[in-house]
C-alpha cells in the first residue's frame, strides 16, 4: 500500500509516518508541506492512500492570506476527484491533539479513529483502501493518543515461581509434621524456601530495572 502523507509540520509529519509504517505491507511514497506539493504529487505517483492534513496551506508563509489554511479540505476533495483509486484520508485535528507535549513516551500509541453515530471507532489503512463508496470522497478522521499500560517481563513467570515455591514449602511441612518422609519434606521444604527466595528477588529486580529503563 503506497501513502502520501500532507502536512506543514515535521512532527506529524514522522508521526503519520510511524502509523504507516507500523502496517504490515504499507510504505510513504511521498511527503509534502503544502497543498501545491500535495497535489503533484499525488497527480505523480498515484498513491493508493493520501493523508492530508486539514490545517495544509497553499504555499508556506502566506498565513497572512484569509483562507490560506482552508486548503486541506479542498486538496482532499480534488485529490478524490481526480484520482478515483486513491482513498484520501483528511485529519481533523492534527493542530490540537499533535502538540509539542503529546505524542511522545514509551507507551503511547496513535490510531487513526472517526465518529460513528457519536462514537468514536479506530481503524487502519487497509480497511480504508477496501472500503466501498458510492462516490469519490475524501473520510473525514482523526488521530487519538491512547497510553498503553507498561508491561513487565517476566512479572507473571515469577509470580508462578512464588505460588510453586510456596506449595513446595507447605507440603515439605506437611510431610515433616506427619512423619510421612522427613528427608523428602525437609528437601521438598528447603527447595521451595529458595525458589521464593530467589523469585521474590528478581521479581524486584526487574520492578526496580523498570522503572529505571522507562
Amino acid at each position: 500500500m503506497r501513502v502520501l502523507i500532507a502536512s506543514e509540520h515535521n512532527k506529524v509529519q514522522h508521526l503519520l509516518a510511524d502509523m504507516v509504517e507500523k502496517e504490515p505491507g504499507a510504505v510513504v511514497v511521498g511527503e509534502a508541506d503544502n497543498a501545491t506539493k500535495a497535489l503533484a504529487l499525488a497527480n505523480r505517483l498515484r498513491p493508493d492512500v493520501a493523508i492530508i492534513d486539514s490545517s495544509l496551506p497553499y504555499l508556506i508563509g502566506m498565513d497572512e492570506v484569509s483562507g490560506s489554511r482552508a486548503s486541506g479540505l479542498d486538496i482532499a476533495q480534488t485529490i478524490s476527484g481526480e484520482i478515483p483509486k486513491t482513498r484520501v484520508l483528511l485529519l481533523t485535528n492534527m493542530d490540537t491533539e499533535i502538540s509539542p507535549k503529546r505524542g511522545s513516551g514509551p507507551n503511547v500509541v496513535a490510531h487513526f479513529a472517526r465518529t460513528n453515530q457519536g462514537e468514536k471507532t479506530f481503524f487502519n489503512l487497509e480497511e480504508l483502501y477496501i472500503e466501498i463508496r458510492p462516490a469519490p470522497e475524501p473520510v473525514f478522521a482523526e488521530v487519538l493518543m491512547t497510553q498503553q499500560p507498561s508491561v513487565k517481563k517476566g512479572t507473571g513467570l515469577y509470580e508462578k515461581a512464588i505460588f510453586f515455591g510456596a506449595l513446595c514449602v507447605v507440603l515439605g511441612w506437611i510431610l515433616m509434621a506427619t512423619w510421612i518422609s522427613t528427608v523428602v519434606g525437609g528437601v521438598l521444604a528447603v527447595a521451595g524456601l529458595l525458589t521464593v527466595f530467589f523469585s521474590v528477588g528478581g521479581s524486584l529486580f526487574s520492578s526496580l530495572w523498570h522503572r529505571m529503563t522507562t
